[in-house]
């Protein structure tokens, strides 16, 4: 038998807000708010500090470690955490939305390989993560979509869209990856790979 790890990365540009929404979502399921209410307060959350967002919410995921568990993982397996390394593996996922890396001979995982997966690769289709869960894997598995926030709050569709669509810009990504240079990788990476998208299309 072969040893396989497999984790996966998803847009922190579409996280991060679809975080925000879940967290709050019996307020703004019925879409009650406008537009413009939902912005601010989407706009003040991510200008929060981590150690403020704890300090209201508990233990919960933060918008400034978005990453973070990828490039826990992608340690395990020898790629330093810099915005350099994770930004040069995650540029390995453009091609099919996959990259297989072998963990150090010395390492806890030695002898194993680790499958990165771009989740979002090819919105709305699973088959991408199926093929290389079958090549690499295990052979057979099936990819489920679970329900997305549209799904679960449909009359606050158009509000979760605004704020989705709200560009985070180089203050707030700074502000963000302070302490998580990864993240900053990762929205370089996912605007390169957007942008090539765009004009491929065209």
């Amino acid at each position: 038998g072969k040893c396989v790890v497999v984790s996966a990365v998803r847009d922190p540009h579409g996280s991060i807000p679809s975080l925000w929404f879940w967290r709050h979502r019996e307020r703004f399921c019925e879409g009650r708010q406008t537009k413009e209410q939902v912005l601010d307060e989407y706009k003040t959350w991510i200008r929060t500090t981590k150690d403020d967002l704890r300090e209201q919410y508990g233990s919960f995921v933060t918008p400034h470690e978005s990453l973070d568990v990828t490039a826990q993982v992608l340690s395990m397996f020898g790629v330093p955490r810099t915005n350099e390394a994770l930004l040069g593996v995650l540029r390995q996922l453009a091609a099919d939305g996959h990259t297989v890396i072998d963990a150090p001979n010395d390492g806890a995982w030695a002898g194993c390989s680790l499958l990165l997966l771009q989740i979002d690769w090819e919105k709305g289709s699973m088959d991408q993560l199926t093929r290389h869960l079958d090549a690499y894997a295990v052979e057979g598995t099936q990819v489920h979509m679970g329900n997305d926030n549209k799904s679960n709050c449909p009359k606050s569709e158009e509000l979760y869209r605004h704020i989705k669509e709200y560009e985070l810009g180089n203050g707030i990504i700074d502000h963000l990856s302070a302490d998580n240079p990864e993240l900053k990788a990762g929205m370089t990476y996912y605007k390169e790979f957007h942008d090539f998208r765009k004009m491929a299309a065209a």
